[in-house]
Order: C-alpha cells, then sequence, then structure tokens
C-alpha cells in the first residue's frame, strides 16, 4: 500500500582519533553523466538508488519495518528522480547480519546508510563512516555524537528526552520543586548524555538531582520521586522492580522481552521517551503509518516503526533536492544535509534542522513524546504525549 504524507540511546560514540575502522575504501570515480543528465555515483543506477539499512537485531524494535513500509510507499508513488529505491539491509539476501561485517559488504555499493549499531560501543560503524564520507541518518543517538561528517541523529537525542521528561513531570505535578529525581550513572554513552541534560534543568526548577548505581537509586529510604535509565534493558528492569518510584527509560530500555516478572508486573509507573509519539497517537501520521501496517501485515508494529518510517522520510527530502541538482552522489547529498534547516518533511520527527547539526552540533530536534509502557497494547506502549519540548530547552547547549 502507498503511504502519501504531506508534511509527513545509541552505539555511536564520537570519533576516537587513534582508532583505525576497517575502511571499505569507497574512494570511488563518479561515473558519467546518467541518460537523463544526473552525475551518479555509488549506490546510483539508471533505474535505482541503494541505501544501507545497518540495525542491530537487538535495537531493530520494528526500525527496518518502518523503512521498507516507506521504502514500498514511494517506489508505489514513481520511486525518486525516476528511480525505484533499493534497500540493502544487514541480516538479509546474504548481508553479513554483524552491523561491521556488513558494511564491510555494502560500504562500496550504497549512496547513504541508515545506522543503529549495538548499543555496547562496540561498533566502528561511526568511524567507518567518517572514514568513507558517507551520508548517514540514525533515528537515536546522544548530543557528543553530533557535528561535521558524523551519522545525522534525526531524532531527538538523549538529553533532550530526559529534559523534556522531566518537564512533563514536573507540569504533570509529579516532580514538584525540591524533590529529588535520580540518574542512573553506569558509564554508558546514553545515560552520560541525559544526566548533563538534567543537571541543566534542574538547576533551572529546582530539583535535586542524584547519580548513582542501580542499588544506589533503589535502596531504602533514598526518597527519589523519579528515576531516569537509559539504555540497556537487563538494568532498566532492575530499577523499575526495585523501586516504588516513576521510572522513566527510552525504546532501548523499555523491553519487555529482557525485562523480569517482578519489572513486568511494576509497568505502571514506567514512563518511555521515544524520538516519534507511540503507535495509536491521535496523529493523522502516526494513522496513516499504522494503518499501511496493518494493511500488509498481521503481527502487532514494533516500537520503532515510526521511527523507522520517519527516517525514510527524511531520505526522501535528502534525495529530492540533490535530484533537482542534477546530482546524486554521496557529496551532493552531504551538501544537502549541510544547507536544511528547515526539515519538515518527516511529521512524525517533527520539524529538524539538520544544518545545525552538521555546522554548530546542536540537535536536529529539541521535541520528543512519552508513553505509559503497557505490554499488552500494540507496539508496547500506550501514547501520553505528542511531540512537545519543555520550556525554554532552547537555552540548552550540550556540552
Amino acid at each position: 500500500m502507498a503511504v502519501a504524507l504531506a508534511g509527513c540511546t545509541s552505539g555511536l560514540d564520537p570519533v576516537d582519533p587513534t582508532v583505525s575502522p576497517p575502511s571499505t575504501a569507497t574512494s570511488v570515480v563518479i561515473t558519467p553523466v546518467t541518460p537523463d543528465g544526473l552525475l551518479t555515483g555509488p549506490g546510483v543506477t539508471d533505474s535505482t538508488i541503494r541505501l544501507g539499512v545497518l540495525v542491530d537485531a537487538g535495537r531493530d524494535r520494528g526500525l527496518v519495518d518502518g523503512m521498507r513500509l516507506w521504502q514500498r510507499g514511494v517506489n508505489a508513488s514513481g520511486g525518486i528522480c525516476g528511480r525505484t529505491v533499493e534497500l540493502v539491509v544487514n541480516g538479509a539476501d546474504g548481508v553479513p547480519a554483524g552491523v561491521d561485517e556488513a558494511y564491510q559488504e555494502i560500504g562500496r555499493s550504497v549512496l547513504g546508510l541508515v545506522v543503529l549499531p549495538p548499543g555496547d560501543g562496540s561498533s566502528v560503524i561511526n568511524a567507518a563512516v567518517v572514514s568513507d564520507q558517507l551520508p548517514a541518518l540514525t533515528p537515536a543517538g546522544t548530543s557528543a555524537q553530533l557535528g561535521p561528517r558524523l551519522p545525522v541523529v534525526t531524532g531527538a537525542p538523549a538529553d533532550i528526552q530526559a529534559i523534556n521528561a522531566a518537564a512533563y513531570l514536573a507540569e504533570a505535578g509529579r516532580l514538584a520543586r525540591g524533590s529529588r529525581l535520580g540518574v542512573l550513572a553506569d558509564g554508558t554513552a546514553v545515560n552520560a548524555d541525559a544526566l548533563a541534560g538534567l543537571q541543566w534543568w534542574a538547576a533551572r526548577n529546582g530539583v535535586e538531582l542524584q547519580a548513582g548505581t542501580i542499588a544506589e537509586l533503589t535502596a531504602a529510604g533514598v526518597g527519589l520521586t523519579a528515576i531516569m535509565a537509559f539504555g540497556d534493558p537487563a538494568s532498566v528492569s532492575q530499577v523499575v522492580a526495585a523501586t516504588p518510584a516513576v521510572v522513566v527509560t527510552d525504546i532501548d530500555g523499555y523491553d519487555p522481552s529482557h525485562w523480569s516478572p517482578e519489572a513486568l508486573a511494576r509497568t505502571d509507573h514506567v514512563l518511555v521517551s521515544g524520538p516519534t509519539p507511540a503507535v495509536g497517537a491521535d496523529d493523522a501520521a502516526v494513522g496513516a503509518v499504522t494503518a499501511a501496517w496493518a494493511a500488509g501485515n498481521s503481527g502487532p508494529p514494533g516500537p520503532r516503526l515510526l521511527a523507522g518510517f520517519g527516517t525514510g522520510t527524511v531520505w526522501s527530502s535528502l534525495l529530492a533536492p540533490a535530484c533537482g541538482d542534477l546530482d546524486l552522489t554521496r557529496s551532493s547529498v552531504s551538501a544537502v544535509i549541510a544547507g536544511q534547516d528547515d526539515n519538515e518533511a518527516s511529521a512524525l520527527l517533527g520539524p529538524l534542522d539538520l544544518a545545525t547539526v552538521v555546522a554548530n552540533g546542536l540537535p536536529a530536534t529539541r521535541e520528543s513524546a512519552l508513553a505509559q509502557a503497557e505490554p499488552d497494547v500494540p507496539g508496547g506502549l500506550l501514547p501520553l504525549t505528542e511531540l512537545a519540548a519543555a520550556p525554554d530547552i532552547d537555552a540548552y547547549r550540550p556540552g
């Protein structure tokens, strides 16, 4: 089914200059002008545009489904630049399942990428993308990875999501001035990013912040009103099972298949932050994508379905102007990204300023959404808010 939408915790760490990524050596000579007068490079033929989708299986949660749904809609509507879109996905059609191994195989043959590597920081794909100068998008990440040449984070990074979640709790009367807010300190990039954002917010709103381990945050008498714990679902499960406080986590942290029975019994005090509204939200774009999914699938949608579709629509918004410039090359797409400060292609992700990510290392968006954890509903989430930003969040500067 074609879907037409008008206006419709990351393993990517900053590049370590001491690490030599396994480059795919993609210094490919630009091909001659095609019959339709278009300059092309890797991943583009007279009839196709190839994009790589490299997503860790444990973090997928419907992201690839959303990308494929976008692909089908685009191709059913005539494609882009007179060409159909092909997706090359790790773990499918003979491509290695591992993100890094898949990159080695397909890096020479795609125009660009959507990436979501393992959340433990073990992947070197970020450095490889920089080395090979591929335009790449990722729907989840941290503000520490924003900047030129890095994969562009299209959704709200962890610090922005944490600030927006705290502001929601305050506005709902669940986090008053003078109360105590816990933040999981486990050495991961995602929770460090959340802590950085919350330090800014707490200082402005009279909330006492306590960063600590699982044991420290859940100890008897600690007196926390709420706890922010992103990333590893096993760790988040331990927090949820051991505290009466409200727990806010992200899509990675909320994975019922990795939660204990004790944690699953306490989902009524768990809120989940994400870069898009949850499936079931009263939103035209959400409804259209969900209906398209239901028309071709019998199973429930994953919680990252909408982020996958939204990231696909951002790719549409990059390819169209490059086509208009008669230049479908990696450098042309990268130039489009660097010049887009008002991308409204995806109503699912909200308005994006991609240019500020590249030029200033600032988030593309300061909006995110919250949902109530509920494993028994489609997507596992009950919509709580639409995309929204905390008051005065524009004053926040990461780092």
